[in-house]
């Protein structure tokens, strides 16, 4: 076997390492600048001597608010924020036609698509529906003895607006979903 012709495959193969290797040993920074989020500390500190940066020291709030449920249960900000963006594009639940908009099945097909199982999806679909609704992003029903038989449109379908209303409208009670579904939601 001739191993002389299978060095410039192993050696081009090696090539970009040994550049990266050989900037270093030079002093370089082949890679860019070190990470600033990895805290670092000498052998000889104690942990009530690390100071942490601003942004390990206060986390930020998120995004979405968790969604309480019935039985003490929430559906997590990540699922709640999920749902929400697949809501606002999905073409048949935010379209502009008539026969589109947001209705209680609809929003069922949404978590289901946004992974949640269908023990969740059955809790959280009156609760957001609902929330949904006391935000005003859902518009005023057509029949407001029956708000939920007919495909609701959205008010706003801005994303950042919907996440502000969310956040500053509190979530329906148990006892509310309980006294809506008389009303026809499911």
């Amino acid at each position: 076997m001739n191993y002389a012709r299978k060095r410039p495959i192993a050696y081009a193969a090696l090539k970009p390492a040994l550049t990266i290797l050989r900037a270093a040993i030079d002093g370089e920074s082949p890679l860019g600048s070190p990470p600033t989020n990895i805290l670092r500390r000498d052998s000889t500190s104690t942990p009530e001597q690390v100071e942490l940066p601003p942004s390990a020291a206060a986390p930020a709030p998120p995004a979405w608010p968790p969604l309480p449920l019935d039985g003490g249960r929430t559906l997590a900000p990540i699922d709640v924020g999920r749902a929400m963006l697949l809501l606002v594009t999905d073409t048949e639940v935010a379209g502009y036609e008539a026969s589109d908009g947001f209705t209680p099945g609809r929003l069922r097909e949404v978590l289901k698509r946004a992974g949640l199982n269908d023990a969740n999806i059955g809790r959280a679909a009156p609760f957001l529906s609902l929330w949904l609704d006391a935000a005003a992003i859902l518009a005023p029903p057509t029949n407001p003895n029956r708000p939920w038989d007919a495909p609701r449109h959205y008010t706003i379908r801005d994303l950042d607006a919907i996440q502000a209303r969310i956040h500053a409208t509190p979530p329906p009670t148990p006892e509310e979903v309980v006294e809506t579904k008389r009303l026809g939601l499911k």
